[in-house]
């Protein structure tokens, strides 16, 4: 993304103010899945621990699979 921005723009300056703008909803959207694991992980012991050998591996699939790019 920064290098097709860098190619698109007339200035490395003007290029990175619309790589971040363009990132902006990724970051967000991180930010979202981070906070929400935070409350899990921060909760009470016993249910945390529950909850993460039930479901730990679906749910980090389930919150952050999407980053990952399919091959």
């Amino acid at each position: 993304m920064l290098a097709e921005e860098l190619r698109a723009s007339a200035t490395v300056e003007s290029a990175l103010a619309r790589y971040v703008e363009r990132r902006k909803p990724r970051v967000k959207w991180v930010q979202q899945q981070s906070m929400a694991l935070a409350e899990i992980l921060t909760g009470p012991s016993t249910v945390r621990n529950a909850v993460l050998r039930e479901r730990g591996h679906e749910a980090m699939q389930a919150r952050f699979g999407p980053l990952v790019p399919v091959p």
